[in-house]
């Protein structure tokens, strides 16, 4: 399929669609975010794809050409790099070439080599020296480090965790890869660049090779639902999701809390006072103190923390 002829395919599509005003939303988002977080300039990778073009083009008509500066980070030899230059001189910013190649070996390396470590384990070292590359730079000079993730590859995990998922903002992250091309069209981005077949630049492969399952059928399940595509694509997807909760989930931690009053017997019904001056009537179980009448093994239940409890005494029996 030519490129002509995919974004013929992706405009029926993406019906109803408007890019204009997804643009007017994200610009006045960054400005709001920009202004609230004392942040005026931004770094990101290049990379030559659609989606480092369509952040980097943002990010210029918002903060400026001399406030966003871009890293290209090939690893060893990038067959296009040629288009990563392009994007640059078309946007006119700054930018320097860092090669991680030499990183990249030694990490390699310091593991033994290949043979003791998998192979998509191989496949990430390379995006997380890049984020650990652009938070070096940014740090240094002062610039926020730019997300380049659409809603599809987050939806599906298709992105290194601490790698290319690690940045400070994200500006396409709540938009699909087919809506994201549809945005820098409206930008005015040359139509090869928008719509140039997506690939990860690391395993060899398209993104929809590696996957099994195309952008378009993830656009339909995304916005249009499950009716749109077959049960077979529903699979790959919802596996995928499942798989990849731990990379968009915020990192847990156990929720521990210190209570400074001596607790009464577990299961004996109590008034108990808590710090917001209201009285509760309930009991202990183990280290939470229920709402009388909740039943215990619902994950709904009403929790009183105990470390808000300032002081408590047993009901009396009559």
């Amino acid at each position: 399929m030519t490129t002509l002829e995919y974004r013929e395919l992706v405009h029926e599509v993406v019906k109803g669609f408007d890019a204009k005003n997804a643009i007017e939303c994200i610009k006045a988002w960054l400005e709001e975010y920009a202004q609230a977080n004392h942040m005026n300039r931004a770094v990101l990778g290049i990379s030559g794809g659609k989606d480092s073009t369509i952040v980097a083009k943002l990010l210029v008509d918002v903060l400026g050409k001399d406030n966003v500066f871009g890293l290209l980070m090939p690893n060893g030899e990038q067959k296009d790099i040629s288009d990563s230059l392009r994007v640059v001189e078309l946007l006119d910013i700054g930018y320097t070439t860092i090669n991680i190649a030499n990183t990249y070996y030694a990490m390699l390396d310091m593991f033994g080599g290949c043979k003791n470590i998998s192979e998509e384990a191989q496949i990430n070292i390379a995006p997380r020296i890049r984020m650990t590359t652009l938070y070096t730079w940014g740090q240094t000079h002062g610039y926020r480090v730019a997300g380049t993730g659409n809603l599809s590859e987050r939806t599906l995990g298709y992105f290194t965790k601490w790698g290319d998922g690690g940045c400070d903002f994200n500006l396409i992250g709540e938009f699909t890869s087919l809506e994201v091309m549809l945005i820098g069209e409206e930008l005015g981005l040359p139509i090869d660049l928008v719509y140039k077949t997506p690939a990860d630049g690391l395993s060899g492969m398209s993104d929809e090779e590696k996957l099994g399952v195309s952008y378009i059928d993830v656009h339909k399940y995304l916005r249009y639902g499950k009716d749109y595509v077959n049960n077979t694509v529903i699979d790959k997807i919802e596996g995928m999701q499942k798989r990849a909760l731990h990379k968009l989930n915020a990192i847990p931690i156990p929720d521990y809390r210190y209570c400074c009053v001596e607790l009464p017997e577990l299961g004996k019904v109590v008034t108990a006072k808590l710090k917001n001056g209201k009285q509760h009537k309930g009991f202990i179980t183990k280290t939470s103190f229920y709402i009388e009448g909740i039943v215990f093994e619902t994950l709904n239940f009403v929790d009183i923390r105990v470390n808000d409890i300032i002081d408590w005494e047993y009901i009396k029996e009559v």
